[in-house]
Order: structure tokens, then C-alpha cells, then sequence
């Protein structure tokens, strides 16, 4: 990493809390090898890749043919306390980081790396990359067995953006994708999901309409009585 990626990052770090890696665009073939490997082995639920990843596109931008590099930025992200007024009563729902400003937050960290970049007479381009695997492989963060990405320092409290640029990676950091050592042995997500999503049977997520809440079409929202 050079001088002036270094210094970026730190002030990105200082300032804003953020983190962020720098990998060669030339991993993109491994990233959609290891996508395209998933859905050939149907660990992704024909509906779930359809209309959850059908926006992935792992073709070079052509308004940055030049593109040479891929930054990942991991943006700490708080909970979202939502008050729903039921019967009366107001009820609390805790929703996930990403859950609100995810594109509003992706702008200004785009936004952030295009100002410092033109500095240097870098550019970058928005990706449609699968935005977990490539921070996992990245080095920036690294996989729980509930499949959530979590980043040191950050936990799972992030959202994930990521751009192409035409900064050379001088120093790659590219690995395989793992899963934290505390989850290896552990069972805990898998006990407490209430539908069974999170299985020993194998890594990923059984991420369908009829097992993982998240990605169901429609959510009913039952409210404690007591």
C-alpha cells in the first residue's frame, strides 16, 4: 500500500470510524467463479438468486475501462430503533443497520473517496459486486456461521460499500473466504434462529421464502401482549 492510500485510510479511520482494503481487480474472475459455484450446487434458493442477486454484475464499468483496483469500505452503522403505536401502546422494532440510508450512505462514501482520489488524478465507478464475499476475501472482515460479515473493531453494526478505481494495488491482501475462529465450534445462531435457517449441514444460510425471515416477501410483525 502506498503512501497516499495509507494516509487515506487512517484519515477515513480517525475521522469517520471507517475501514477500508484496497485488492486487485483482477480477483473479479474468482468472485463470480465462487458465486456461479454456489448456484451450480444449489445453495441458493432459485428465487432468493433471482430476485435477491439477479443486480450483481461482475463486468469491468464502461465509464472506467481502465478500472485497475477494488476498494471495500466497512461504514459503522447503529441500530434503527422503528416506533409502531399498536392498540394504543407504543412497540419498539429494532431494525438492522442497513435497513435505512443504505443508499444514502453508499453516496457519501463514494462521494468521500471521489474528492481524495481526484487528488491524486485517481477515479472510481460504483460496482454491483456480491458485497460479504468480497470484503471477506478483501481481508477486511471475515464470516460468522450466521453468515454475517463482521469486522474488527465493528462487529456486524456496518454497511459494506465498495468501488473500482484506477489506483494500482501495489500490496494485495486477497484470501480465501473464513469463518471467525469463535464460530467454529460454537452452535449458538443455529439454536436461537427460530426457523432453522442457520444449519450444521453446511456454511451458507438456507437463505429461502420459508426459512430466513429477511428475505420474506411478507413479514407479519407479531407484538408481545404482556
Amino acid at each position: 500500500m502506498d503512501a497516499f492510500v495509507h494516509e487515506l485510510f487512517v484519515k477515513m479511520r480517525t475521522e469517520r470510524g471507517f475501514q477500508a482494503q484496497v485488492v486487485s481487480i483482477d480477483h473479479i474472475p474468482s468472485l463470480q467463479q465462487e458465486m456461479e459455484r454456489r448456484h451450480r450446487e444449489n445453495l441458493f434458493d432459485k428465487d432468493f438468486y433471482q430476485e435477491r442477486l439477479g443486480w450483481i454484475n461482475f463486468g469491468i464499468p464502461r465509464g472506467l475501462p481502465e478500472a485497475r483496483s477494488l476498494i471495500v469500505v466497512a461504514v459503522p452503522r447503529p441500530q434503527t430503533q422503528a416506533i409502531f403505536t399498536w392498540k394504543g401502546q407504543r412497540r419498539p422494532l429494532i431494525l438492522p443497520p442497513t435497513y435505512t440510508a443504505y443508499s444514502e450512505t453508499r453516496r457519501q462514501v463514494e462521494d468521500l473517496l471521489a474528492e481524495h482520489l481526484s487528488m491524486e488524478g485517481y477515479r472510481l465507478a460504483t460496482t454491483a459486486l456480491p458485497l460479504k464475499l468480497l470484503a471477506v476475501q478483501s481481508g477486511l472482515g471475515q464470516y460468522g456461521r450466521n453468515n454475517i460479515c463482521y469486522v474488527s473493531g465493528m462487529g456486524s453494526l456496518l454497511q459494506l460499500v465498495a468501488v473500482y478505481s484506477d489506483l494500482p494495488c501495489k500490496k494485495d491482501t486477497w484470501q480465501e473466504a473464513s469463518m471467525m475462529k469463535a464460530c467454529e465450534k460454537c452452535q449458538l445462531c443455529g439454536k436461537a434462529c427460530p426457523t432453522g435457517a442457520i444449519s450444521s449441514d453446511r456454511f451458507l444460510l438456507h437463505a429461502s421464502d420459508v426459512l430466513c425471515i429477511t428475505t420474506r416477501k411478507r413479514v407479519t410483525f407479531r407484538f408481545p401482549t404482556g
